[in-house]
């Protein structure tokens, strides 16, 4: 009686016992990724495990050029786990290769006994970053080679930007370019007529031909000026608007004048002399008969 249990019971155990592990493996692996030559890269690339056999769980572990792990456990009756596996972005022309090895063993048990099985999946290939691909990966490369930056072409500056990774304006973009004296641009939080008259033009005062030289725009008689014309150099530029008011100085009135509101020097009541204008109506300046007087100089 004994026998009879026994016998079936070996049997059933053997059978088990020389199985091949019954798992597949599927491999997720993107076309192209994020990450410049040389990286390692981890949480991008993935593989499932699924466990097919009726009887017995399974532990595996994976290995690639870039690393390696372990504890994977899966379930049997169809139990699956997903995990992440390093690689690492060498290659060619922003093409790399690599495989996944998986070794996987049952988890002993009274029934389940050691059975390990390796697999070599792939080649597969993906695309990374790399110097010299036309994109300007500014965590990497600038437009020119700088510290631990690697020059590339397309990390070129625009003609109003200069190549200075280590410039210390407030404008310094990731690709190392900033503005700079000479780029015909006015930055007034760092340029004036003083550091850079080449963009923003002569200070006042200083000699020039055209009033384009200048920061103020006009150029009076060979000097730089904020104004079309400068008080105290002894010219009169009534023909753009310098006058006796606000240029008293230069345009001073005539003997027996006085400035008026306007800015025009005019004669006036009261000045002494007797202009043919107020004669019959200035009687401080000309006298005239009918005031019941006649005499000397009278009109």
């Amino acid at each position: 009686m004994i026998k009879r249990i026994l016998i079936p019971l070996i049997i059933l155990l053997l059978s088990t016992g020389v199985l091949a592990l019954e798992y597949s493996v599927t491999v997720n692996s993107p076309s192209s990724v994020n990450a410049y030559e040389g990286d390692k890269i981890s949480n991008k690339f993935s593989a499932t495990i699924t466990n097919v056999g009726g009887v017995c769980d399974i532990t595996c572990s994976w290995a690639t050029s870039a690393g390696q792990d372990d504890g994977i456990k899966v379930a049997h009756d169809g139990g699956t786990n997903t995990f992440y596996f390093d690689v690492k972005a060498d290659g060619s022309g922003g093409t790399a290769s690599y495989s996944l090895i998986t070794t996987c063993d049952r988890i002993s048990a009274w029934n389940c006994w050691s059975d390990q099985d390796q697999r070599t999946l792939g080649p597969y290939q993906f695309r990374f970053l790399w110097n010299g691909d036309g994109i300007c990966t500014s965590e990497r490369e600038k437009c020119e080679n700088y510290n631990q930056f690697l020059k590339d072409n397309s990390c070129s500056c625009s003609s109003v930007r200069e190549c200075k990774p280590n410039g210390n304006r407030n404008d310094l973009d990731e690709k190392g370019c900033q503005t700079f004296c000479g780029n015909k641009i006015i930055e007034k939080q760092y340029e004036n007529c003083n550091n850079c008259p080449n963009d923003v033009g002569k200070c006042d005062g200083t000699s020039c031909i055209q009033g384009s030289e200048c920061e103020g725009k006009y150029c009076v008689h060979n000097i730089c000026n904020a104004l079309p014309y400068k008080v105290g150099d002894n010219y009169c530029d009534n023909n753009v608007g310098e006058t006796c008011k606000n240029s008293g100085s230069d345009c001073a009135c005539g003997a027996n004048q006085r400035c008026s509101n306007t800015g025009v020097c005019e004669t006036f009541c009261g000045n002494g002399v007797c202009e043919a204008s107020e004669q019959g109506i200035c009687k401080a300046d000309c006298q005239w008969c009918g005031d019941g007087t006649c005499g000397f100089n009278k009109k």
